[in-house]
């Protein structure tokens, strides 16, 4: 004490520097005893709240997986299992191509291919169906074949040959074109046999016309079908025989008409 009644200022702060020292030294002590008493080599697996040696305290892994957790959502990179979708050469935030299995692209092109061939063999047929071969003046007046389209056509070969038979239409004749066929002879069959077109013939076919008349029917009858058909040769029958003679003045015909005949004869 002083001479005032008053405690030295220090003699607070050097109690606490005793209680905290013999604290300390109790704590110490604990642990010595801890250390001393636990086995050196345990033989069996201890249970610490419940839980093996090694394992980590609920509030330790609670912590580490909120962690975890933390970290990989803040980071920025991509997960191994969205690596392995990835690209290398795509961004993160694109798309990638993958690639088709097997052969299924070479498969579709040679489907999508066939596909076209096929329709742009039906839009040949349904153009060259639609077109006709009629016969047109010049300018010297010789009759011509001349190529002309129309809106329609009948769909089969023999309503083709029916149509050509009946001639040019009002509007056509307009345009100078002109009919072969005065009488008008019956197509009873019309078919495709190898290269060649067969055409079945009532008897008015050939019946009292003359030689010219005829010759340029027998051609009319072949550029048409060479057209429709893509054939190389004609044979006319009557009644389903072959005639070898037509028209009014016996022409010979051979059984099947081809162009090298034709350039030779008619």
């Amino acid at each position: 004490m002083s001479r005032n009644g008053r405690k030295p200022a220090g003699g607070d702060g050097q109690n606490l520097v005793t209680i905290l020292f013999v604290l300390g030294v109790i704590g110490w002590g604990f642990f010595a005893i801890d250390r001393l008493t636990e086995p050196a080599s345990p033989q069996k697996v201890s249970k610490v709240q419940g839980r093996a040696t090694g394992q980590e305290s609920g509030w330790r892994k609670t912590a580490r997986d909120w962690l975890s957790q933390k970290i990989g959502t803040s980071g920025s990179a991509v997960k191994p299992a969205e690596k392995s979708r990835v690209s290398r050469n795509v961004a993160a935030d694109e798309v990638p191509m993958v690639a088709e299995p097997g052969n299924l692209k070479a498969e579709l092109s040679e489907e999508a291919g066939e596909t076209l061939t096929e329709r742009r063999d039906e839009t040949v047929v349904a153009e060259s169906a639609a077109k006709f071969y009629f016969y047109r003046l010049n300018q010297k007046g010789q009759p011509v074949l001349a190529r002309l389209s129309r809106p329609s056509a009948a769909g089969d070969l023999k309503g083709r040959l029916n149509e050509l038979i009946r001639g040019p239409s009002g509007a056509e004749q307009d345009k100078d074109f002109i009919d072969s066929f005065i009488r008008k002879p019956r197509v009873l069959s019309a078919s495709v046999q190898g290269k060649c077109t067969v055409v079945d013939f009532d008897v008015n076919f050939g019946s009292g016309v003359s030689y010219q008349t005829l010759r340029l029917q027998i051609q009319q009858l072949y550029r048409n079908t060479q057209m429709w058909q893509g054939t190389e040769c004609l044979e006319i029958k009557l009644r389903g025989k072959y005639s070898p003679h037509l028209g009014t003045d016996g022409l010979y015909f051979p059984r099947r008409i081809d162009a090298a005949w034709l350039r030779q004869n008619l």
